[in-house]
């Protein structure tokens, strides 16, 4: 069975010729606005493209190479446009090796992938590069009592995999987190990490982007309710000073769902240190990822710099926070791809 290539959209014509002789496939479960963005960034410079959608794109593991320039991968960690997510995800794991052992070039690809829609394996990089994350343990959900004494209060229960905050609760003390932990959304692959809660310090938190090799720009966010915590974040039951809502993505598209429990929460530009750029830069190389949104705070335990989230999607935020237009630099990481093919 040949490689078949069903489209969410006809390819685009252009007005003027391109180099580019075979079209930029969008690798992706759903057109959502992060997509559209992209879609017009390529089309301002002329660069064929076509949508794949992940889970109809019939592959076959011995090739051959598909008709393709170069694959951007943009499925998603969590797919939300439907109720079994896992499924997009298991589906796109596969899909990715298989068009990777053809040695068509694939930005975001399947180690990318992989490490993007995994808490344990995004901690496993940053540490081996020497770098803070927080103190963790993994479980399944029948083991979180034992996993929560291995560690100390306040504690932070999330799911594996998972997307714009879903599942993410925090205790002040291990019995509070028992109790507390009856009813939990566990993520596709049903593993959940118990981790050392970190209130930040100055209440925000940052994200820095990372474009082929590059950092495009940084965004502090702030944390309503983080100002007003204790020293480590919790005191007794103080759970009722922390956020509503865990959903930190500082990007355009996120601030319509975000409001709801967030009201006021907007991203605000800044430049990180050449310190914290250089660690960021390397970790998106450690995921082997063209793009990566790396999350950190400074926190207020111990006023160290922990990293906690990699975000291989990386939704931009809009040029009204940052001062210019994120979406073309993208593009022109997709073109040069394309042209070296």
């Amino acid at each position: 069975v040949s490689p078949g290539k069903p489209t969410m959209e006809p390819p685009v014509k252009v007005q003027k010729t391109s180099s580019i002789q075979q079209p930029v496939g969008i690798l992706c479960e759903h057109e959502y606005p992060w997509i559209t963005s992209l879609l017009t960034a390529l089309k301002s410079l002329n660069i064929p493209h076509e949508l794949i959608k992940v889970q109809d794109f019939p592959f076959n593991p011995a090739g051959p190479k598909p008709n393709y320039s170069v694959i951007f991968n943009r499925t998603s960690a969590l797919p939300s446009f439907t109720d079994q997510p896992e499924k997009v995800v298991f589906y796109a794991h596969q899909a990715l090796f298989a068009l990777e052992q053809t040695g068509i070039p694939l930005i975001n690809g399947y180690k990318a992938y992989q490490i993007g829609v995994s808490k344990v394996m995004q901690q496993a990089v940053v540490n081996k590069l020497g770098f803070n994350w927080p103190a963790s343990v993994a479980c399944k959900q029948h083991s979180l009592e034992e996993a929560a004494k291995q560690l100390s209060p306040p504690l932070m229960v999330k799911p594996n995999a998972g997307g714009k905050g879903k599942g993410i609760k925090v205790f002040a003390t291990v019995q509070e987190l028992v109790d507390g932990c009856k009813e939990l959304y566990t993520g596709p692959d049903d593993l959940v990490l118990v981790q050392e809660y970190h209130a930040p310090e100055g209440g925000n938190i940052c994200r820095v982007e990372v474009v082929n090799g590059e950092v495009l720009y940084g965004v502090k966010f702030p944390v309503p309710g983080a100002d007003k915590e204790g020293e480590t974040g919790l005191a007794g039951s103080a759970c009722s000073l922390l956020p509503k809502s865990f959903n930190y993505c500082p990007a355009d598209v996120c601030q319509v769902e975000r409001n709801k429990t967030q009201p006021g929460s907007v991203p605000v530009a800044f430049q990180p240190s050449e310190e914290i750029a250089q660690q960021c830069i390397k970790i998106a190389a450690g995921c082997e990822a063209d793009l990566c949104g790396v999350e950190y705070l400074t926190s207020k335990r111990d006023g160290k710099v922990y990293f906690y989230d990699l975000n291989v999607l990386s939704s931009f935020v809009s040029k009204d926070v940052l001062g210019f237009d994120p979406w073309p630099k993208l593009a022109e990481l997709v073109e040069a791809k394309a042209k070296s093919a």
